[in-house]
C-alpha cells in the first residue's frame, strides 16, 4: 500500500532546486559543474518517471484509498515541479501528469455551483489554474507526442474534467459569470473543446462518430463553428464548413463572423467571408455592422 509519507522520498530534486533558488547569485552559478548538471538531469528523469506513476489513473486510485489529502498534496507538488518543465525530457511526462491529475476521482463532481466554491477549489488545488491555462501548450505538444495525444483524448472525452477545467480557466482569466457558469461549462461537448484548441484530427474523428453534433450549441448558444472562428483556427473552421456547419447560428455576441471580428481574428473572418460573402454582406448591411461591411468592400 502506498502511503503519503512515501511521496516525500523522491522530492530531493525539488528541495535542491528550491535551495539553489534562494539567491540571485546561486541562480547565476547553478549548475556549478558539468558533472553536477549530468547528475541533476538524471534526477529529473527519475523524478519524471515517478510522477508518471503517481499520477496515472491506477496510481491515483490507489493513493486515494490511503489519504483524503492526496489530490491536494499532488497538486502542490506539481505546482513546484513547474520549475523543471523546461527540460525537454520532462515536458511530455508533465503534460500527461497534468491531464491525468485533472480527471482523477476527486473532481468527479464537475464544475462548482457558486463563486465561493470555485475559490475554495482553486485555493485547495492551486495546480488546477496552471493546468487549465496551459491546455493550449499541451494540445500543441499532443500533435507531435503520441502519449500526450492519447491523454488529451481521454481528458476531453471524460465526463466532468473538461467542464471543471473550463470553469477554472474562465474564472482565472476574469471572464464574466456567464462564461464560468456551471450549466454553461457542463453544456460544452468534446467537439467544442476540440474546436477551441484547433484539434482538427479530433474534430473529424468526433464528427465521424457523432455527425448530428455538427451544430450542437451550449446553454448560451455557442456552436462549434463560433468557437473555431473566435479562436482563429482556420483549419478547424474549414473542416466544420466542409461538413455543413451553419455559420449563421447566433449566441449573445452574434454569428460566427461577428465573433471572429469581436475576437480580432481576421484569418477566420476571411474564411467565413470567402464561403458565405453574398448572404453575409446583406446581413451586415441590415444589421449596420460597419466593420464587416468594410471588410467585404475591401475584399471586393
Amino acid at each position: 500500500m502506498v502511503q503519503v509519507s512515501s511521496i516525500q522520498t523522491p522530492l530531493s530534486l525539488l528541495k535542491k532546486l528550491e535551495h539553489e533558488n534562494d539567491s540571485k547569485w546561486n541562480r547565476l552559478q547553478w549548475p556549478f559543474s558539468e558533472k553536477e548538471n549530468q547528475n541533476l538531469a538524471q534526477e529529473i528523469r527519475n523524478f519524471a518517471t515517478w510522477m508518471h506513476f503517481a499520477l496515472s489513473l491506477d496510481g491515483c486510485g490507489l493513493l486515494f484509498h490511503t489519504s483524503e489529502d492526496v489530490a491536494r498534496f499532488l497538486g502542490r507538488r506539481l505546482e513546484r515541479f513547474k520549475v523543471v518543465q523546461s527540460f525537454k525530457e520532462a515536458q511530455s511526462t508533465l503534460a500527461v501528469g497534468c491531464l491525468t491529475y485533472a480527471i482523477c476521482q476527486e473532481f468527479g463532481t464537475g464544475p462548482c455551483a457558486s463563486e465561493d466554491e470555485i475559490r475554495r477549489r482553486i485555493k485547495n488545488y492551486p495546480f488546477l489554474t496552471y493546468d487549465s491555462l496551459n491546455l493550449g501548450n499541451t494540445r500543441r505538444m499532443g500533435r507531435v507526442d503520441k502519449e500526450v495525444g492519447v491523454a488529451l483524448e481521454k481528458f476531453f472525452t471524460s465526463a466532468y474534467a473538461p467542464a471543471m477545467m473550463n470553469q477554472v480557466r474562465q474564472y482565472a482569466i476574469g471572464r464574466p459569470k456567464e462564461w464560468w457558469d456551471a450549466e454553461e461549462s457542463l453544456s460544452l461537448k468534446p467537439l467544442h473543446y476540440a474546436c477551441r484548441y484547433g484539434l482538427v484530427k479530433m474534430v473529424n474523428e468526433l464528427l465521424d462518430k457523432y455527425p448530428h453534433e455538427i451544430n450542437i450549441t451550449t446553454k448560451d448558444g455557442i456552436s462549434p463553428v463560433i468557437i473555431a472562428a473566435s479562436a482563429g483556427h482556420v483549419g478547424t473552421l474549414e473542416a466544420l464548413m466542409k461538413r455543413g456547419a451553419d455559420p449563421y447560428l447566433r449566441n449573445t455576441y452574434g454569428n460566427a463572423l461577428h465573433c471572429a471580428m469581436e475576437g480580432n481574428r481576421p484569418s477566420t473572418a476571411r474564411e467565413l467571408v470567402a464561403t458565405t460573402e453574398g448572404h453575409i454582406f446583406h446581413q451586415a448591411c441590415a444589421a449596420n455592422c460597419e466593420k464587416i461591411v468594410r471588410l467585404l468592400i475591401d475584399r471586393a
